[in-house]
């Protein structure tokens, strides 16, 4: 029974249209520009050169009609930015585990280049051939420039890895970095 009476009383809401009067307007005898809604009120004078406006007057259901569709609109509006911003903190987290994985193969690389100096071993003696000391001295140059390497691919991660943190903002912490 509720849903007979409420869809009676939604026909009714739908079918029930706006209300519409006539608006006129007319310049006076001073040059006024006049508006009026009763032709009474227009001197018979002036009732030929009138323009007519038809007015409509919104009812109670076409207000409520438009305030759905606002209430609509806006959730649209929010679903759209929460769709944004997953993807923004999808982006984040790809870029995370991107420097994350660079960062665990610059430590396996340190641990080669810690592993290559040993090897280096002492410098040779004094009274060792000049050949064994260029031998030597070109390991150590190439040793520091692997090095020298390393340490610019270093900077470089933590320097990436501070903006993503400036990035992420309040979300470092969601996407697992620590400011």
């Amino acid at each position: 029974m509720k849903s007979i009476c409420a869809g009676v009383f939604l026909m009714v809401i739908l079918l029930h249209g706006p209300a519409a009067a006539e608006i006129y307007k007319y310049t006076d005898a001073d040059g006024i520009l006049r508006f009026t809604n009763d032709i009474n009120q227009v001197p018979e004078a002036q009732r030929k050169q009138m323009t007519t406006y038809d007015e409509v007057v919104s009812t109670a259901a076409d207000q409520e009609a438009r305030a759905q569709r606002s209430a609509a609109q806006d959730q649209i509006i929010k679903d759209s930015q929460a769709e944004k911003d997953a993807a923004a903190v999808a982006g984040l987290k790809n870029r995370a585990s991107q420097l994350k994985n660079q960062q665990a193969d610059l430590k396996a690389e340190a641990e080669a280049l810690k592993k290559a100096r040993e090897e280096l071993g002492p410098p040779p003696s004094r009274s060792a051939s000049a050949a064994r000391h260029r031998i030597y001295n070109q390991k150590v140059q190439e040793f520091n420039q692997k090095n020298s390497a390393h340490q610019q691919k270093l900077n470089l991660l933590q320097e990436e890895m501070g903006q993503l943190v400036e990035d992420a903002g309040d979300q470092a912490a969601d996407i697992g970095l620590e400011p």
